[in-house]
């Protein structure tokens, strides 16, 4: 076992015929007076073995046996799917925003186009807005000067 990796890399180790998932460590405690070499870990209890032997996972198996590494995997993972949703959240709400956007200058160009009989000029939502504003408002002077005057004529003759 002198060869076996000690930095808590995820070995199988050959106990009495069969083979275990174990972490090795040669600075270990096993809170015996007598002190071993090295003990293991499994997911459920620490183990001093007399080990007939070891060998390393295939490659691209990723086992963890401990119970913090499996927590700090899931929470990891929960934390990685609460920001894919939460960035699908705000994509959405962009793709809302823009749709609203969209929608408004719709309305406005339409009503610009209304009160002057021309296509709205390329300005930015806020200068469409004061254009369209102004432009009603000087309509609606003018319709009323139109009321006023009718009003005027009939009350004269």
């Amino acid at each position: 076992m002198s060869d076996a990796p000690t930095d808590g890399t995820v070995i199988e180790a050959l106990i009495d015929g069969e083979w275990h998932l174990v972490y090795w460590s040669e600075n270990a405690d096993d809170m015996s007076p007598y002190g071993t070499p090295g003990w293991a870990r499994e997911a459920d209890r620490l183990l001093m073995l007399d080990l007939e032997g070891w060998r390393e996972l295939p490659e691209g198996e990723d086992r963890t046996i401990d119970d913090n590494g499996e927590r700090e995997a899931a929470a990891a993972s929960a934390a990685a799917a609460r920001e894919q949703i939460a960035a699908a959240d705000a994509r959405d709400a962009r793709r809302a925003s823009r749709a609203r956007t969209a929608q408004r200058r719709t309305v406005l160009e339409a009503k610009y186009a209304a009160l002057t009989g021309t296509t709205a000029p390329k300005l930015f939502l806020r200068g469409l807005r004061a254009e369209v504003r102004a432009l009603d408002r000087a309509d609606s002077l003018r319709r009323l000067t139109e009321v006023l005057s009718t009003l005027q004529d009939r009350t004269t003759t």
